[in-house]
């Protein structure tokens, strides 16, 4: 099975800032390059309005494009690129690089958008061959057997493959009788005839230039072409693959090889439009491309086969991705190359799960672009793809398949037809090459292939209804098949293939059943029988992992919350709504619930706080009283008032009253073409505590500080203004709280408020009476120079050893309908003591836990950013760590209560870093704090710096560990008699808590994704239960991951 990886040049692709750069500029983002003033992005299905049209001009930005492959997918151009109005003075491509980043998540920050990413550009670098073999050699026809094929078929003028290349020599006497010709379209009257953007789009069009003239001036694409379908039994010396075909040429790579990602996807969207059956695609760069992938997935849904150079770097696929190649879409073929000797050639990337096969790649004959007569060798997966194109069309000919599934049978005929090949055993999936006469004579051999696995994959959930799904086949579907089962805790259940229940198509080759797995258990399996006429009997098992669903699920299987604080964990993913259940905060039409409930008692009157702080996705929030759903009633809701999109409710509740609350994930309405929306849902880490009371609302009862580098915490719910009392940064008072500080030194000192629940305004004053203040700073937003605005206020000045600061707190009024009441954390620091490369802190040991204030921290005048921060508005601090073993390292910033950023060098010297790996957002603009990975080698010494986005500082904390190292703390025995149970676990990654009483039997209790570093495990324990012991492994290693 595929796995999702990187794009690359299928002939020799590199990164350049030439050809694209004369109509824009390029700018750099690590090892790739992208234009400066343009990037994809797709919204999130809303219908235009003025609203959206007013938050895209407050950007900067307008839609140029728009593309019907994909719902919603565009092109933005920014107003001004970045250099002029961010970096004045001559270009400096990596800086500018870093801008383009910034405006990006400024612009998911709107909520406007699904993703916004870079519009990168690619490139190849063609390096003619020796010259023994312009001869005209066709030595891979003669190897994929293509003479033996052709007395099966020469193909069909009725299949139209789309070369989505640098365009095509039409005029070459061995092309010109080959092209696709547009019916709608009169050729050289100067007409849009058939309306579609493109004026005499005769053979293709130019996405370079917007143009219908898709002419080569680069060679690549028509050396492609030719290998795919040059004419036969003609004056020219070439023949193709399929020589009866139709070409259709699509060109978005320039002159120098050049090319952007939206172009390519205009190209994707034109041959979706006009027809096209396959697509050879010899080209690749760049990073993960959702748009890319999206646009893929879509030719996959139109019935399409999308043909793939699997790239040039001798490069190990499944380690390290190559881009379109290692898309994980089943309409892709990924073609490595073989020379003359059936060697996978010495260039050529390579899989045994992301590659798929192997085709002719060296020292190929083919036509080229300079006249009609000029021909060429080249070398490249560039050259071997185009070979799989052919036999595709071949097969097309012969199988005219109309529906998805007919092309997933052709794709596999050319995988199964291909000829077993020592070199490529274990280096590409099938561990073969090509050959067509092979495929277009593959026959059914009686044994049947089965494949069984369920809605999810191996994981079920245990206490609910889930479909099982076995596939049948002889290369072939088999729709006459018996299918029967036997599971391993008690049932014998049969399948069918007719279209009811779970099973989504009739005779499919795909025989479906669904039953209760019992909850409790924590694994089964799943034995099949099969039989069919003419086929031998074929049997298969397959173990499943049974996850225990949400216990809180329902109102009525709401968690009880006793004695505070509280952290419950738990997961969204398989929860569901309830009839009855009301929507809690309406974001869309068709919205779905997936809810979690939990209930709680107040046992004296009081200010307290619920938050979602630490979930992983875009959480929503509610309270209620009411003991049943038809009786609730709202206390309070909230969406997006915690960091990363979580959510915070600070409420007053009345003594001995029941409250309910409830977790949603924020729901996307669907967009044009789209029958249900999407709601989010993953990792929910709820936090409950009781605010301590409420005492420094007036300015005589202000609460004291003492010390430096110290935080402290409070609200300013039910609080007032009072008489005398001055304007706080031009904000009339209304909601403040006050303290005291004495400064213990003379020194720079700053004061936060970063981590507070609502939008503050913060002002220093020096005096002992309201009417005797003299103001020393205030402040209202951090991010308003850079238009990243957050609720987080920030005053630095130099405080005198021994003088008396004054401190308010009060709510903003600006940015309008942000909470004005709620908690506060104020943090009061010096400049940290690593503020400076020279005095970078030193860590050690494979598992280290460390925090820093980074208030005070500057950035010195050599030091450069991290990927994706403003130049120049950093506040870093340092650490330095030298690696014990050889591995891999992880570093995230999870828990801290600002947005930041992280870079980890190699290097002696601030001018003399190289970066290893940097990271702004895990998710961008919804998890706010930084993960990086990187390969560290033993005795190597790595530089870590924080930043804080856009100039943002606050309370960082930095944790590394090394290869998934993981911590379980002691068990912890509730009032209730439940167990709770704290890991320390590696990122992102799932766990599953195992228990035992016996040390034989071990049952899964509860699986949760480590989000924030941490995550908690719960068990419910009723009396008398005998002594547990608790063990928590990965879900990969126990098929669940």
């Amino acid at each position: 099975m595929k796995r999702s990886l990187l794009l690359f040049a299928m002939l020799t692709f590199v990164f350049v800032a030439t050809g694209l750069a004369a109509v824009h500029e390029t700018v750099n983002l690590g090892a790739h390059q992208a234009l400066s003033d343009r990037v994809l992005a797709r919204f999130k299905g809303k219908a235009d309005g003025p609203d959206r049209d007013r938050l895209l001009a407050e950007q900067g930005v307008s839609v140029v494009h728009r593309y019907t492959l994909v719902p919603d997918l565009v092109v933005l151009k920014f107003d001004t690129p970045p250099r002029l109005n961010s970096l004045p003075g001559p270009r400096d491509p990596d800086r500018e690089g870093r801008v383009l980043l910034a405006r990006i998540k400024k612009l998911m920050l709107t909520g406007l958008f699904t993703y916004v990413e870079p519009n990168y550009v690619v490139r190849t670098a063609v390096t003619p061959t020796d010259s023994a073999y312009v001869d005209g050699t066709l030595w891979g026809l003669n190897d994929i057997s293509a003479p033996s094929a052709w007395d099966i078929t020469t193909g069909s003028a009725g299949v139209v493959v789309a070369v989505i290349d640098s365009g095509v020599n039409y005029q070459h006497q061995d092309l010109s009788a080959q092209m696709w010709i547009n019916p709608g379209e009169i050729a050289g009257n100067g007409i849009d005839d058939d309306a579609n953007g493109y004026v005499d789009d005769v053979h293709g069009i130019n996405a370079v230039v917007n143009g219908g003239d898709p002419r080569d001036d680069n060679g690549h694409g028509s050396h492609v072409a030719g290998t795919i379908g040059a004419s036969a039994n003609d004056a020219g010396p070439h023949v193709g693959v399929a020589w009866n075909v139709r070409i259709m040429a699509l060109k978005f790579l320039d002159a120098s090889g050049s090319g952007s990602l939206e172009d390519a996807i205009e190209c994707l969207d034109y041959a979706r439009q006009k027809g096209a059956h396959i697509m050879n695609n010899s080209w690749g760069g760049g990073p993960f491309s959702t748009s890319l992938f999206d646009s893929i997935q879509a030719t996959r849904n139109a019935g399409m086969l999308f043909v793939a150079a699997a790239g040039n770097e001798a490069n190990n696929n499944d380690v390290s991705p190559a881009y379109p190649a290692s898309y994980n879409v089943d309409n892709i073929i990924s073609v490595a190359a073989v020379d003359i000797n059936s060697n996978l050639a010495n260039f050529s990337n390579f899989g045994s799960q992301s590659v798929d096969i192997g085709a002719p790649g060296v020292n190929i004959f083919s036509c080229l672009h300079s006249s009609p007569t000029a021909y060429g060798p080249l070398n490249g997966t560039s050259m071997a793809s185009p070979h799989v194109a052919g036999v595709a069309a071949l097969l097309w000919a012969q199988l005219q398949p109309t529906t998805i599934s007919g092309v997933a049978d052709l794709r596999q005929r050319i995988l199964a037809g291909s000829v077993a090949t020592p070199s490529l055993n274990g280096k590409v999936a099938t561990g073969s090459r090509l050959n067509a006469a092979l495929a277009l004579g593959v026959g059914v051999d009686g044994e049947l292939e089965l494949a069984i696995t369920s809605e999810r994959g191996l994981q079920v959930i245990g206490g609910r209804v889930a479909s099982f799904f076995v596939r049948v086949s002889d290369l072939f579907p088999v729709n006459n098949a018996l299918v029967n089962g036997t599971v391993s805790f008690g049932g014998s259940p049969q399948f069918v293939n007719n279209g009811t229940g779970p099973d989504a198509t009739a005779n499919d080759g795909t025989y479906s059943t669904s039953f209760t797995v019992p909850a409790g258990i924590s694994s089964f399996t799943l034995s099949v029988n099969v039989t069919a006429n003419g086929k031998n009997p074929a049997s298969a098992v397959a173990t499943f992992t049974v996850i225990p669903a949400p216990s809180n699920d329902s109102f009525a299987g709401r968690l009880a919350i006793s004695d505070l604080p509280a952290i419950f964990t738990g997961s969204t993913l398989d929860a569901t709504d309830e009839p009855g259940e009301p929507i809690h905060i309406s974001t869309g039409f068709g919205q779905r619930l997936k809810t979690l409930w939990w209930t709680w008692t107040a046992p004296t009157a009081g200010v307290y706080t619920l938050t979602t702080d630490g979930s992983s996705f875009d959480t929503m929030l509610a309270a209620y009283t009411g003991s049943t759903l038809g009786s609730l009633v709202r206390v309070q809701v909230n969406d997006d008032a915690g960091f990363d999109w979580t959510s915070t409710l600070v409420f007053t509740a009345s003594a001995g009253t029941p409250y309910q609350f409830v977790v949603d994930g924020y729901y996307y309405e669907p967009g044009p073409g789209e029958s249900e929306g999407e709601t989010e849902a993953g990792g929910v880490q709820l936090n409950f505590s009781a605010n301590a009371p409420m005492l420094n609302n007036n300015f005589a009862n202000r609460t004291a500080i003492a010390g430096i580098n110290v935080v402290v915490n409070g609200h300013n719910v039910g609080a007032s203004s009072e008489a005398g009392e001055p304007f706080h940064d031009g904000f009339s008072p209304s909601r403040s709280v006050w303290w005291s500080w004495t400064a213990p030194a003379s020194e720079t000192v700053t004061i936060s408020t970063a981590g507070s629940s609502f939008n503050t305004v913060l002002a220093v004053y020096v005096g002992n009476s309201l009417g005797g203040l003299s103001l020393v700073g205030s402040h209202d937003n951090i991010g308003e120079d850079t238009g990243t605005d957050t609720l987080t206020s920030e005053v630095t000045f130099f405080a005198q050893a021994g003088a008396t600061y004054q401190i308010a707190v009060d709510r903003s009024t600006f940015p309008s309908g942000t909470a004005t009441q709620g908690n506060i954390r104020l943090l009061v620091a010096r400049r940290p003591v690593n503020d400076n490369f020279a005095n970078r802190l030193p860590l050690s040991g494979d598992l280290v836990q460390t925090q820093a204030f980074t208030m005070g921290a500057s950035f010195e005048g050599t030091e450069d950013s991290p990927v994706g921060n403003f130049p120049g508005a950093g506040r870093s601090v340092w650490w330095t760590w030298t690696a014990p073993r050889s591995g891999k390292a992880t570093i995230t910033t999870d828990g801290s209560n600002f947005d930041t950023v992280v870079g980890v060098y190699r290097g002696s010297t601030l001018s003399t870093l190289t970066e290893v790996a940097s990271n702004d957002d895990r998710v961008l603009a919804k998890i706010r704090t930084s993960l990086v990975n990187f390969g560290a080698e033993a005795g190597t010494t790595y530089h870590i710096q924080v930043d804080g986005f856009a100039g943002l500082a606050g309370e960082a904390l930095v944790t590394l560990m090394m290869d998934g190292r993981s911590e379980l703390a002691l068990p912890e025995l509730r009032a209730d008699n439940s167990s709770t149970v704290e890991l320390l676990g590696e990122p992102d990654r799932i766990y599953v808590l195992r228990a035992t009483s016996d040390f034989v039997t071990w049952s899964g209790v509860a699986t949760n994704t480590v989000v924030s570093r941490k995550t908690r495990f719960r068990e419910t324990r009723p009396a008398g239960m005998a002594p547990r012991f608790y063990r928590a492994e990965p879900a990969s290693l126990l098929g669940g991951e």
